[in-house]
């Protein structure tokens, strides 16, 4: 069971992170119980999570798969989409950091990367919420929500940096392949879904 001040302290950490300070990473407990724990960050974002789905669902694109793919199927495979975007990245990265030879700090960074999720969530949110109800103009909000997801990436990559004790470019190509696995999971819960939406008849 995790403490309430080991939650405070990760998220904190992870917002100083968020402000390029390295020294962040001494409000982690960068220990095997802390990296299993950690992953309570996931249940802190999940509603975040919720939210941006339920924004999602209220496009039209959204109503019409909803309509006919069912709420019941909907809601399982984005469940099922963001506990395997909780799993595969640490997965891809426990041997990605046996190639930078950065086994040491595997630990430590997850850790942080961890708790780094509630804070991203926290910001897309109110942005993707702002954009859904119209409230700026389209091109403003569209450039809005460009500059907050280069600040994301800039923010993983400044985390990839830090706490593997890496250089730019690996840090880079962590980042990539966070993107990837993102890509992937979220182009195949799409599939699943739309999928259900071609197996019914036009009418």
């Amino acid at each position: 069971m995790i403490s309430p001040r080991e939650i405070t302290l990760g998220l904190y950490g992870a917002f100083r992170l968020a402000l390029l300070d390295v020294r962040g990473m001494a409000y982690f407990n960068c220990t095997e119980a802390g990296f299993w724990r950690s992953f309570t960050a996931a249940a802190i974002a999940a509603p975040g999570f919720i939210a941006l789905t339920i924004l999602h669902l209220l496009h039209p694109q959204g109503m019409e798969m909803l309509e006919i793919a069912g709420s019941f199927r909907v809601l399982s495979i984005e469940t099922i989409a963001y506990v395997i975007g909780w799993v595969a990245f640490p997965l891809a990265i426990f041997y990605i950091s046996a190639v930078l030879d950065r086994q040491k700090e595997f630990i430590r960074f997850i850790i942080a990367y961890n708790w780094s999720g509630v804070i991203q969530i926290i910001v897309l949110v109110p942005i993707v919420t702002l954009n859904a109800y119209e409230v700026f103009p389209q091109s403003f909000g569209a450039l809005l929500s460009m500059v907050v997801t280069m600040a994301l990436f800039y923010y993983q990559w400044f985390i990839a940096k830090t706490a593997l004790k890496i250089t730019a470019a690996p840090a880079a190509m962590v980042v990539c392949i966070d993107v990837a696995l993102s890509i992937l999971i979220t182009g195949t819960a799409n599939a699943l879904l739309y999928g259900a939406t071609a197996a019914v008849p036009a009418t």
